[in-house]
């Protein structure tokens, strides 16, 4: 049997589209995160406060970390077109050093970091490792975004995470 199962998805939700009509496509998912009922949407925390933002950008940022950031504008929102690589990344970097995050443009940061994106409709991902902004992809371009996740994730579990090859060997 396939690890793959088929679930209903909103039609046009992955191009940022409101639908008022409750038309379904089919979406392909991991029979583990539909155990876990996880959607995309919940997996990038959102960024509301400025305290948030200087955990990931700036020289208070939390280091040896990648974290992932998609900024959007007010006026349209995150996109959906990336859940399905986020439900992908949950099930590839479980307990690894990535975090991802949402926040809208209109966040006041220091030295205005997010004011360019205010206008825009493509969503835009920044990278920060060690409170440096070290990539950035515009719009949602699966490959090369987990390409730049495999280029900067630092190597390491997080701490406490899982490690059966440590259990394996105590037995």
């Amino acid at each position: 049997m396939s690890s793959f199962t088929t679930v209903p998805q909103m039609a046009g939700s992955g191009y940022g589209y409101s639908s008022r009509k409750a038309n379904f496509v089919s979406a392909t998912v991991t029979d583990s995160v539909l155990a876990a009922k996880i959607t995309g949407e919940e997996l990038a925390v959102p960024i509301e406060t400025v305290e948030q933002w200087t955990t990931i950008a700036g020289e208070h940022a939390v280091k040896d970390m990648l974290f992932v950031v998609e900024v959007f504008a007010e006026w349209c929102g995150p996109s959906q077109a990336i859940w399905s690589t986020y439900v992908k990344l949950y099930n590839e970097y479980t307990d690894r050093k990535l975090k991802l995050h949402k926040v809208c443009a209109k966040l006041e940061t220091e030295g205005g970091a997010l004011d360019k994106f205010r206008t825009g409709s493509r969503p835009n991902f920044l990278f920060y490792l060690n409170g440096e902004q070290v990539a950035h992809v515009e719009g949602v371009q699966a490959p090369t975004f987990e390409k730049t996740i495999v280029d900067f994730l630092p190597d390491g579990m997080l701490e406490g995470a899982f490690d059966g090859a440590a259990e394996d060997e105590e037995d």
